[in-house]
């Protein structure tokens, strides 16, 4: 079994992000290196999930993709990156409904931050729109980027699709 590495470090708005680098094993990604989806139900839509839902459209979500002990997602900001990071399960946008497995990533935990490293110079705050460019896009974009064998269930983006 594969040692669990150290949380890698973070240098807000450096376009460089790690300074060392963390190898994964030969043959399957361990553990560790799993990729999931949080989900959250928006604060203040809790009557319009109840019809949306009901109906088999979704509803108003706001979701983040969890990969190496933290939750990165996308969102509206006045001037520089939209892309931000929480602990697992701790977005105050709303209340945390559930957690989708993705499955796991091959990559290491150097190259998923500079990966992120790039997301946030390209995904800015200003251009966010709730239904062309919005969380469940960017999730989805990163999702194909950590190359998991997932991919978000078409139920958490219906509405903004």
């Amino acid at each position: 079994r594969a040692p669990i590495p150290a949380p890698m470090p973070w240098t807000h708005g450096g376009p460089n992000l790690v300074r060392e680098t963390v190898e994964l094993p030969a043959g399957d990604p361990p553990e560790w290196a799993e990729v999931a989806i949080s989900v959250y139900a928006l604060n203040g839509a809790q009557t319009l999930n109840a019809v949306t839902e009901t109906v088999g459209l979704g509803g108003a979500y706001h979701v983040g993709i969890e990969v190496y002990w933290l939750e990165w997602s996308y969102g509206w900001n006045f001037k520089g990156t939209g892309v931000h990071v929480v602990p697992i399960a701790q977005s105050k946008i709303g209340k945390f409904k559930e957690r989708i497995p993705l499955g796991r990533t091959p990559l290491p935990p150097h190259e998923v931050f500079n990966i992120l490293a790039e997301l946030r110079q390209s995904w800015r705050g200003e251009d966010y729109h709730y239904l062309r460019q919005n969380c469940g896009h960017f999730c989805a974009e990163l999702a194909q980027r950590l190359r998991v064998p997932g991919t978000i269930p078409p139920w958490v983006t219906m509405l903004a699709d």
